[in-house]
């Protein structure tokens, strides 16, 4: 959650280039989409989106994975 609250209030602030999805376009499929920032610029929910999941991808990976250590569990107690 925490991850998510960061990259959200990254966004907010950061640059993000529109990559294609500009205003005429945006007029042409969303013509009555409302006034918040991510529906005035979509960029900006995609590049959560995508940074968010690579973020936790990667942690996944390197962080979270399980450790090549652990016991196959038929070992007798000791």
């Amino acid at each position: 959650m925490l991850l998510y609250l960061l990259v959200v209030s990254g966004t907010l602030f950061l640059p993000i280039p529109e990559l294609g999805i500009i205003g005429t376009v945006l007029d042409e499929v969303y013509p009555d989409r409302g006034g918040g920032l991510w529906e005035k610029e979509p960029e900006r929910a995609i590049a959560v989106a995508a940074l968010y999941f690579f973020l936790i991808g990667l942690a996944e990976i390197t962080v979270l994975r399980p450790s090549s250590k652990q016991s196959s569990g038929n070992a007798p107690n000791e």
